[in-house]
């Protein structure tokens, strides 16, 4: 059985990836901060690596996949979307994903599938917010 680590595989779009890999026959193997989640995906037949993409440790040595999705984000949930938010977003979720493809190096991966960053859209409130950050990209790879 081919075997897929998903980052993020706990959060609103890693779950139904987690579920989307077990329907097509993957062994889904997910990286997650949370020891609780752990208990709950291991009692669905779900492999798990205990670890944080923003945390170096023994996590890294456990990569053995056929194919790795990203679909992790740092942890910001919940929070009032300012400059200061968004732009710490984006550097946790560069280093994040640095860290995601550094595990992955030397190793022979069919396939990568990065999905970055869907909860940086959130309430902006009034005034200082994601158009302010700057750190937006928008078609071709401009900023917004």
């Amino acid at each position: 059985m081919k075997r897929v680590w998903i980052a993020g595989g706990t959060g609103y779009i890693g779950s139904a990836t987690v579920a989307a890999a077990r329907a097509a026959g993957l062994q889904p193997v997910v990286l997650t901060r949370s020891r609780d989640k752990a208990v709950e995906l291991q009692k669905g037949g779900v492999e798990v690596v205990i670890g944080d993409l923003l945390q170096p440790g023994p996590w890294v040595s456990e990569v053995r996949c056929d194919a790795a999705v990203f679909v992790a984000a740092p942890p910001s949930w919940g929070k009032r979307v300012s400059t200061r938010v968004a732009t710490t977003f984006g550097v946790g979720l560069a280093a994040m994903s640095r860290s995601f493809f550094g595990a992955l190096e030397g190793k022979s991966v069919e396939r990568v599938v990065y999905i970055a960053g869907t909860s940086f859209y959130g309430d902006a409130g009034d005034g200082d917010g994601l158009a302010g950050a700057g750190i937006l990209v928008g078609e071709g790879g401009g900023r917004v």
